[in-house]
């Protein structure tokens, strides 16, 4: 199986926005064990990126600037952390 030219390319430029403006963010899900290990079938990049929460906003501008943001999701909120999901 053969990952999709696309989502790697998606990869690729969010990866450069990313560290091109000092965010620190890692691969998770799918795609990083389809990296390592036999690929699977993932249509989705998932990514962790470690942020204040008032830095949320910057993360979606910068989003937005290097790809489209079709959908926001409500903020998920935990004891020790809050969670963001932006699909692009």
């Amino acid at each position: 199986m053969e990952i999709s030219k696309g989502i790697v390319e998606t990869l690729k430029r969010v990866s450069r926005c990313f560290t091109e403006a000092g965010i620190k963010f890692c691969l998770v899900g799918g795609l990083a064990v389809g990296m390592l290990a036999k690929p699977r079938a993932t249509e989705d990049i998932d990514l962790l990126v470690l942020l204040d929460e008032n830095d949320l906003p910057r993360l979606a501008d910068l989003l937005g600037a290097c790809t489209t943001i079709v959908n926001r999701l409500p903020l998920m909120r935990f004891a020790n952390a809050t969670i963001q999901r932006l699909i692009v």
